[in-house]
């Protein structure tokens, strides 16, 4: 079998594709160009971990990790480590969640507004005794109420392992560099 080569039909012109346009440089030095950054460049101020199994209607308000909250749990974690606590990674993951909610919130619909969950006086609720009374449930503890707010999925723990890495990610800025990247802002 042999294999002919297509020519254009007659009259048909031949149209070099465009080449690609060049970005040029930002103007300035590197050090022009990382002030620009700097002064365009802000963080989220909050990181909503949703809790799974509510359709993205509840969720902790998270802010900043604050280093004494690092060192305290880095010394628990040394602690439960010495015992040779088997659940000091599930400890650990709760305490952090624990200390950077700053409050928990919720939202009628998708696309509104994050609100109180505390609807009668509008106060902030924290992983503490009264989220245990809002919510109707018995909990001895800030790691058993945490538990019992993620008691929708399979593996509460799991759950919050999770969130505490996604977390952890937004507190870094991974995800705001990766979306930049993604979209070919930087």
């Amino acid at each position: 079998m042999s294999v002919r080569r297509l020519e254009p039909f007659e009259g048909d012109d031949q149209v070099e594709p465009e080449p690609e346009p060049v970005e040029a440089p930002a103007e300035g030095s590197v050090l022009d160009v990382i002030r620009r950054r700097r002064e365009s460049y802000h963080a989220e101020e909050h990181y909503y971990a949703l809790v799974p199994g509510y359709e993205g209607l509840f969720a902790l308000e998270c802010g900043p990790l604050k280093a004494e909250t690092q060192t305290a749990t880095r010394v628990r974690m040394q602690m439960l480590e010495r015992k040779g606590d088997p659940a000091r990674d599930w400890a650990i993951n709760a305490d952090t969640l624990i200390a950077v909610t700053e409050r928990v919130v919720g939202r009628v619909s998708i696309g509104s507004p994050w609100e109180s969950i505390d609807t009668l006086t509008g106060e902030p609720v924290r992983i503490e005794e009264r989220l245990a009374e809002l919510l109707g449930v018995e909990a001895a503890s800030a790691r058993e109420l945490l538990r019992a707010v993620f008691d929708k999925v399979p593996s509460p723990e799991v759950a919050i392992g999770v969130r505490v890495n996604e977390y952890l990610e937004w507190a870094q800025g991974l995800d705001l560099d990766a979306d930049r990247l993604m979209m070919g802002e930087s």
